[in-house]
Formats: C-alpha cells, sequence, structure tokens
C-alpha cells in the first residue's frame, strides 16, 4: 500500500470521526430543543395560570369593593339634549347598601375645579332605591356624590363623574391643511374621526352620533374661494360600530380666480352630528 493510499484512509477516517462527533452534537441539540420546547410549553402554562389567578383575584376584589361600597347599582340614562340650551338630560339610578332611619339623602353636583356643592332633591323608589333627572350643560365637566345627612352629621360617597365637555372636544378629531403651491394651485387635505363609543357617551344611540354634514371653507385674503361638500367628495368614507373616519384630498386648481398670486389663505371646517352639535376647526395653511 503506497503512501498516498495511506494518506487517503486516514483523511477518511478523520471525516468519519468528525461526521460522527457532529451527528453526535445534532441530536444532542435536537434533545434540548425539545427540551427546551418543552420548558417554554410549562412556561407558558404557569404564565396562563397567573394570569387566570390574577384576574380571578381581580374579580374577587372589585366584587369586595362593590360590596362595601355604600352606594350601589349606579347607573344613567341620556333622556334628551338641547342644541339651543347646549345642555343634555340625565336621569340616574342607585340604591344604597344602608341608611339610618332620620337620614336624608341627597344629590351634590359641582363643576371640577370649584369648591361649592349644589344640593339637589332625590326621588325614592321602592325600598333604597333612587332616582334623579337633572339638566347638565355640555360646556362644562362635573362631578357627583350622594350626601345623606341627619342630626347626627352626614357622610357622602361619589357617584359619577359627568365629563361631559371633555367627551364633546375628544369625540370629533378634524385635522386640516391648506398649502399653496403656486400658479393657482391649492393643495387640500381633510381628515376626520368620529368617535362613537365613549366612556361616557352623550346618547346610548350611537346612530345620532354619527356626521350629518361635514363642509369645508377655503377662504382667500379674507374672501370665500370655494366651499366644499366633504361627504359627497371625499375619496375615503368608512362607517364602523364605534368610529366613523373621512379622508379628503384634492390639488384644486383655482388659477382663474387667483390667478398665480400668493396670498393670505384659510381652510374651515363644520361638522355637525346627527344629534346637532356642530365641531368647528382652522386648519394649517402654508404658502
Amino acid at each position: 500500500m503506497s503512501k498516498k493510499d495511506i494518506l487517503l484512509f486516514v483523511i477518511i477516517g478523520i471525516l468519519l470521526m468528525v461526521n460522527i462527533a457532529n451527528l453526535t452534537k445534532m441530536n444532542s441539540l435536537e434533545d434540548q430543543l425539545e427540551m427546551n420546547e418543552h420548558l417554554q410549553s410549562q412556561i407558558q402554562n404557569v404564565e396562563n395560570s397567573v394570569q387566570d389567578i390574577s384576574s380571578q383575584l381581580d374579580q374577587k376584589l372589585s366584587e369586595s369593593t362593590q360590596k362595601q361600597q355604600w352606594v350601589q347599582g349606579k347607573e344613567y340614562t341620556i333622556k334628551d339634549s338641547d342644541i339651543e340650551e347646549n345642555t343634555i338630560n340625565i336621569a340616574m339610578n342607585w340604591s344604597l347598601k344602608e341608611l339610618k332611619q332620620d337620614e336624608k339623602v341627597l344629590f351634590l353636583y359641582r363643576e371640577h375645579g370649584e369648591n361649592e356643592w349644589i344640593e339637589l332633591e332625590v326621588e325614592q323608589g321602592t325600598g333604597l332605591n333612587y332616582h334623579l333627572e337633572h339638566p347638565f350643560s355640555l360646556k362644562r365637566n362635573y362631578e357627583s356624590q350622594i350626601m345623606a345627612v341627619s342630626k347626627e352629621g352626614r357622610r357622602r360617597e361619589d357617584l359619577f363623574n359627568l365629563n361631559l365637555n371633555e367627551q364633546i372636544k375628544q369625540r370629533m378629531h378634524i385635522n386640516a391643511f391648506v398649502y399653496q403651491a403656486g400658479n393657482g394651485m391649492f393643495d387640500v387635505n381633510v381628515d376626520i374621526e368620529n368617535i362613537l363609543k365613549t366612556e361616557f357617551p352623550l346618547t346610548n344611540n350611537t346612530e345620532q352620533l354619527r356626521i350629518k354634514s361635514a363642509k369645508a371653507t377655503l377662504l382667500y385674503n379674507g374672501q370665500v374661494l370655494r366651499k366644499i361638500n366633504l361627504l359627497e367628495d371625499s375619496e375615503f368614507l368608512q362607517h364602523e360600530d364605534y368610529m366613523e373616519t373621512l379622508h379628503y384630498n384634492s390639488m384644486l386648481n383655482l388659477e382663474d380666480e387667483v390667478g398665480n398670486e400668493i396670498g393670505d389663505v384659510e381652510l374651515h371646517v363644520n361638522v355637525q352630528d346627527e344629534l346637532g352639535f356642530i365641531y368647528k376647526t382652522i386648519g394649517l395653511s402654508e404658502k
């Protein structure tokens, strides 16, 4: 056997040993992977169990807290709204855990930031169930409490936070922008998001919150240059259960009206919902 043949056998032997070693490592890695997958599965099961226990504890804590509260069974109903007076009529119902024989129940409310409470008489139903219907201004945010008064003193507990004005401001999002591109060209953009479902809705019928009309007015040097019906001319209008979305974008050629001059331009957007509330904004402009 020649040296060349011996060298070839040695190389083949080394390669076989390397392959055997690699196969051993691969089998070991496969075992480790299977073990890791098993561990991950166990960890996931533990996480799920912890989440279930946490959820159950939260539920028990919430139930325990509700049982300890003096004012229970809180609920409200939006009865109607007055657009001209900018008010909304709210009917509130609640029950009391207990009440001393000589205690009188009153409803208290005040504007956020104010110190003085306004007291209102309440209607008592069967047992310790109470009712009150009262108009509130949509220009304000309120906090309310229930108070029991007797010769021995008084006690009170929170009822509702009526963030009416905050809801009005946050419900309709209007972003508008106009850019003068020169030669009588105006790039007009309007995006509207109408939030239908909020923490304290203005009405229980979300159809009354949908957009009834949406209009934009383009002003040039203080004069009306173009009126746009956004509902009719928008390129994207989507209606969902919880939100309406409108997008309008158009490059308007108004050279016949303004020539090649660059002037002061404003974009005014007015949106009205089915309840009659009007939301206004003046868009950003560049030239």
